[in-house]
């Protein structure tokens, strides 16, 4: 009980009002690619790559104050890096001898 109180107060309406905006803009722009995306002949969309930019771009203009274009800049290396970052975590979580750190530091990846 004690964690939920230290945690309510981060998300409190109040505390996440101005964020509304920036998330409202990020979701605007990912609309708007899926809408010229729909005109074409193609009308299936791979939506996790969509989400994930956005949710990136998100995170960097709530959190961080950094006013990039991930959505719109997919191939730029700050996005590859978190892929190759996102990869790597997740391969050290599923193979289990990676949860060693010497074994993992000791692998080619």
């Amino acid at each position: 009980f004690r964690h939920r109180r230290l945690l309510t107060p981060g998300f409190h309406y109040d505390v996440l009002k101005p964020y509304v905006r920036l998330v409202a803009d990020c979701t605007k722009i990912m609309l708007d690619k899926w809408e010229q995306l729909c005109t074409n002949e193609n009308h299936t969309l791979e939506l996790y790559q969509h989400i994930s930019l956005m949710t990136l771009d998100s995170i960097l203009k709530c959190a961080f104050s950094y006013r990039g274009s991930c959505q719109n800049d997919s191939d730029s290396s700050y996005v590859q890096a978190v892929y190759e970052l996102c990869f790597l975590s997740n391969q050290r979580f599923r193979t289990f001898p990676y949860h060693n750190n010497l074994i993992y530091y000791l692998s080619p990846h």
